[in-house]
C-alpha cells in the first residue's frame, strides 16, 4: 500500500495498492508499472505522468504498508502455528516468529515443503543449525510454506560408559558423537566388541559388530 501525495492538491492524494501484477492506477496517469521502483522514482514516473493537468507536479510517495504472507512451522518449535511474515521474509525469520527452537529438536532434520504453481509439493531439506549460526544463507519463505522441525531421536547406550542412559540423536550424528555424550569409555571397556542395535521399520531388530577402536 502506497501513499501518494501531489502538493497543492489535496484531492490527489490518495493510498493505492500495488497490484500483483506489479501496476497501481492513479487518478489521471492511468496505469503505472511500480515493480522494481523505488519510492522516488515512482513518484518521478507519477509526476512525469501529470505534467499535463499539473504546472510543476510535486508528487511525494511513501510506503504504508507492506504485503505479507502465510507460512507455517510445525514441530519441536516453541510456538508452532501459521504466521504473517512479510513478503521478503526468510525461514530464519520464521522460526523467530516461532520462538526458536525447543531442545529436543533436531535442527539439521528440518524439512521446508512448498507448493508449485501447477499444485504439485515440492520439499527442500534445511540445515537449521547452519543457517540459525550464520554459516548458511537461510532460504527466502513463499506463500504457503510449511517447515516442519523434527524431535531428535533417541538412543540408549549400556555397558562399559561412564554415563550410560538415552540420549537424543540429531541428523548426521555419528557413534562417537554419541558416546562423548555418554561420558566416554570406561577403562574395563572393550572398543573392538562393541554392539549397535538398530530397529528398522517392518524388521526385527538387527544388530552390528562395532570396532570402536578403529
Amino acid at each position: 500500500m502506497l501513499a501518494i501525495g501531489v502538493w497543492g492538491y489535496p484531492d490527489l492524494t490518495s493510498v493505492v495498492e500495488v497490484r500483483p501484477d506489479g501496476y497501481v492506477a492513479f487518478p489521471l496517469v492511468g496505469e503505472v508499472l511500480a515493480e522494481g521502483l523505488t519510492p522516488g522514482e515512482l513518484a518521478a514516473v507519477l509526476g512525469e505522468g501529470l505534467r499535463q493537468y499539473v504546472r510543476e507536479p510535486r508528487v511525494t510517495v511513501s510506503l504504508q504498508q507492506m504485503r505479507s504472507i502465510q507460512a507455517s512451522i510445525l514441530g519441536a518449535v516453541r510456538n508452532p502455528g501459521t504466521y504473517p511474515m512479510r513478503y521478503d521474509a526468510r525461514v530464519s525469520d520464521l522460526v523467530g516468529r516461532a520462538g526458536g527452537l525447543l531442545d529436543e529438536a533436531d535442527p539439521k532434520g528440518a524439512v521446508l515443503t512448498r507448493t508449485r504453481p501447477d499444485g504439485s509439493l515440492t520439499t527442500m531439506r534445511l540445515d537449521l543449525e547452519a543457517i540459525l549460526q550464520g554459516a548458511s544463507p537461510p532460504p527466502s519463505l513463499a506463500a504457503g510454506d510449511v517447515v516442519y522441525v523434527p524431535p531428535a531421536r533417541p538412543a540408549v547406550v549400556l555397558g562399559a560408559v561412564n554415563s550410560p542412559g538415552q540420549f537424543r540423536v540429531r541428523s548426521g550424528m555419528r557413534v562417537l558423537e554419541l558416546l562423548a555424550a555418554a561420558g566416554g569409555l570406561q577403562r574395563r571397556a572393550d572398543p573392538a566388541g562393541a554392539v549397535l542395535t538398530r530397529h528398522v521399520e517392518s524388521a526385527s531388530a538387527r544388530s552390528f559388530r562395532v570396532n570402536l577402536q578403529d
